[in-house]
């Protein structure tokens, strides 16, 4: 700074730095501060608590869960009548994920069974034998 005399904004601002007496800055740490406040102030700065993020669910979609088990499934053990088959179709011709995409095109093989008369009696659709392919 240039303590010229005879400017007057220098010799205001000396007045000033006379009234505020600075005094030299150190820079701390966060560290340094906080114990610096705990003990002018004899408290404690709160430690902040990591909340946990929920846990996801890892499958969202059912359809995602009714493709996987069209996967899985053996359509000559347990197999499907007619409005089921359009039922699956329906719902998985919309998603684009590769195990509904999968489970579409074995639906689109299956061939879906009539009920016959033992069906109706037991009260659901009975095995039928593999055939020969």
């Amino acid at each position: 700074m240039n303590k010229n005399k005879n400017n007057p904004d220098t010799e205001h601002i000396l007045q000033l730095v006379g009234k505020f007496e600075p005094q030299s800055v150190r820079v701390m740490s966060v560290e340094e501060y906080e114990a610096e406040c705990e003990a002018e102030c004899d408290t404690k700065i709160p430690v902040p608590v990591p909340t946990p993020k929920p846990g996801r669910p890892k499958i969202v979609d059912s359809w995602i869960l009714v493709a996987e088990e069209i996967l899985e499934r053996d359509f000559c053990e347990e197999p499907i009548d007619r409005s089921t088959k359009d039922c699956w179709v329906i719902g998985l011709r919309a998603k684009i994920d590769p195990a509904s995409k999968a489970a579409l095109i074995k639906l689109k093989r299956i061939k879906p069974v009539a009920w016959g008369k033992k069906d109706k009696a037991v009260g659901k659709l009975l095995p039928r034998r593999k055939r020969n392919q």
